[in-house]
């Protein structure tokens, strides 16, 4: 069989930016030749003609397959190296994580299999047998790091048997992570500070959790490359619908966002002779969630309230104060006291 290996960087790169093919599969052998690998953002141009070292797969005979028929029975090998700049040898965790996983894109990707192993870190060399034929995404992780994903694919040809591609090597290089950022508007265009910016992986379970400062900017560190959901407030009942986000390191800025017309309240909490409660917690519910502790004074500022009724409740504390109380936010509310008396 034909030792035949292709990357689709560069339809990576259109896909993430909105300018690639549509929602079918595509054909990581197309066009004919040899595919250039995507430099990377590091990487010196002048390699191009050569080998890359920022990520790379390795292209053998420069056949063009596009014409034939690509079958996906039997099984495959995908093979590596992960290069270590030396530039992080010094702070590198004690294994990476080997991650083979169906492709996002590329034919095949429904007969392909997962794969993820654990190395050490000294361990460079990988050679997985017996993968499903099909359309694969390879790439390295470690804490802090990653390298870029390849797209690359296992096939037999329908019109030659005894041909295709049955083996692929790939060359990776580790990098630190990425980082995610954007900005959030009021509905008058203002900075608006403190709203919940909340990112979650697309393909696992795991949350980042910030919120805006003053200028209206927010920032999430050490996220690896892949696909995210990105929520602006409570994810639960976001102020606006959540949208996704592809991280490619070193970062990745997402679009401005600008909030609907929202209502904003101090809550000032009371005991019955009206002396205020301080570190006492108010939760309640409506078009947007309230769980704030109260602080000097009794009061606790909430911005970024949607208009419509709420009711909420003080919880039982270290004083055993209780109360309730229901109220209407409009959007002409701009830091109005909303006072709960509550009693022992």
């Amino acid at each position: 069989m034909l030792l035949a290996l292709v990357a689709v960087g560069a339809v990576l790169f259109l896909k993430f930016n909105g300018s690639g093919a549509g929602p079918g599969p595509i054909d990581p052998v197309g066009p004919a030749g040899p595919v250039v690998p995507d430099p990377g953002p590091d990487s010196d141009p002048s390699e191009l003609e050569g080998m890359s070292t920022q990520g790379r797969v390795e292209v053998g005979a420069a056949t063009d397959l596009r014409d034939y028929t690509k079958t996906f029975d039997g099984t495959g090998t995908i093979s590596g190296v992960l290069d270590i700049p030396d530039t992080l040898r010094a702070k590198l965790p004690k294994t990476w994580e080997l991650v083979i996983s169906p492709s996002r894109m590329a034919l095949g990707r429904d007969s392909a299999g997962s794969r993820v192993k654990t190395m050490d870190i000294n361990q460079t060399t990988f050679e997985e047998r017996d993968l499903p034929m099909g359309g694969y995404r390879v790439t390295a992780r470690a804490e802090g790091l990653n390298a870029t994903g390849h797209e690359v694919m296992l096939f037999g040809l329908k019109e030659a048997p005894n041909n295709g591609v049955s083996h692929v090597h790939v060359v990776m290089q580790l990098r630190p992570s990425g980082f995610a950022r954007g900005s959030v508007l009021d509905s008058l265009g203002s900075p608006a500070e403190g709203v919940q910016v909340t990112i979650g992986e697309v393909e696992g379970t795991k949350r980042w959790r910030t919120t805006t400062g003053i200028d209206g900017w927010w920032r999430i560190d050490e996220l690896l490359d892949g696909r995210y959901r990105v929520w602006i407030g409570p994810p639960t009942q976001p102020f606006v619908p959540e949208f996704p986000m592809a991280v490619v390191s070193p970062s990745v800025t997402v679009d401005e966002v600008k909030l609907p017309a929202m209502g904003s309240i101090i809550l000032w909490v009371t005991d019955g002779q009206g002396r205020p409660l301080e570190e006492v917690r108010v939760r309640g519910y409506g078009a947007s969630p309230i769980d704030v502790v109260t602080g000097f004074e009794g009061r606790v500022a909430v911005p970024h309230l949607r208009p419509g009724m709420y009711h909420v409740e003080v919880e039982a504390g270290a004083t055993q104060h209780t109360g309730r109380l229901s109220f209407e936010v409009l959007t002409t509310d701009r830091d109005k006291v909303v006072q709960i008396n509550a009693k022992d």
